[in-house]
């Protein structure tokens, strides 16, 4: 009869949890530890990877004009968006068409999101002085959008709020609905899966010191110092992760069995987390 060492790497995938572990008899875990949490439920959202954010089309029919214009953004470790600096405004329109450059641009807004449901708000606006019909005039642009994406029903909608305004020449608004197929979600926002990575050390007397990782499918990263205590007799560990000043916003509790994370429950850049084996 063929052995199999006891000893040897496994995988365990269950409840959206893929982990990877080295079983050892019943010990404080030290060592390196992964797990991926691929459940919607529970997914985690980077939207400063979204092209459609970074490139905007705020036109306004009411005024006949077409306007675009790119921004950069970052989202922090409590889901704040936040973003500032120059850009270009293209313009087509009756009074005017050419680009105006040395605009400036702000982005301000939040990503949260609870059980599933996943909530966006976002406002993008430019502004710049330029030369039309024979006056320097302030232009200025705004992209807003909210926008709800449920995990259970796999849909994204929302609505959008373009304005625009020229001094002299008026101003004008144009407000529409915004629905996505999910196919499209997932191109421009990825699955929502995100890994997290233990590195732990025993710190003597039961206790666990260490660092942790999470990585989003966007490539974005959160890390944070941990702290816990293992119990010998139900061979189980609570850890709290905390952030790094990088991070701020973020944190998790982490629970394990032995070499196993059973339980992942906290936040992650403004997104609510609870993810347990077996769920």
């Amino acid at each position: 009869m063929r052995r199999v060492c006891s000893f040897c790497s496994t995988a365990v995938l269950l409840g959206g949890l893929t982990f990877e572990t080295q079983p050892s008899e019943a010990a404080i875990p030290v060592g390196s530890f992964s797990s991926t949490v691929t459940n919607l439920a529970s997914g985690i959202w980077d939207v400063s990877k979204v092209t459609q954010l970074q490139n905007l089309d705020a036109g306004v029919s009411k005024l006949n004009a077409d306007i675009h214009f790119s921004v950069i953004f970052t989202q922090n470790g409590a889901g704040k968006l936040a973003g500032q600096g120059i850009t270009s405004v293209i313009v087509n329109s009756a009074d005017f068409s050419g680009t105006l450059p040395s605009a400036t641009y702000k982005v301000v807004g939040t990503v949260s999101s609870k059980d599933g449901h996943a909530r966006l708000n976002f406002v993008a606006s430019a502004s710049t002085l330029a030369m039309i019909n024979g006056r320097d005039r302030v232009v200025k642009a705004t992209a807003a959008r909210v926008v709800m994406l449920d995990s259970a029903t796999r849909t994204l909608t929302g609505t959008y709020r373009n304005s625009a305004s020229a001094s002299g020449l008026g101003s004008g608004t144009q407000v529409g609905a915004i629905s996505y197929a999910w196919a499209d979600v997932q191109s421009a926002l990825g699955d929502g899966s995100w890994k997290l990575a233990l590195i732990l050390a025993d710190a003597g007397n039961n206790k666990i010191g260490g660092t942790a990782t999470v990585t989003l499918n966007s490539g974005s990263q959160w890390s944070f110092a941990v702290k816990g205590v293992y119990n010998p007799k139900t061979d189980t560990t609570k850890l709290v992760l905390i952030p790094t000043t990088e991070s701020k916003g973020s944190s998790l509790k982490v629970e394990m069995t032995g070499a196993s994370v059973t339980g992942i429950r906290g936040k992650i850049s403004g997104q609510s987390v609870d993810v347990s084996l077996g769920q």
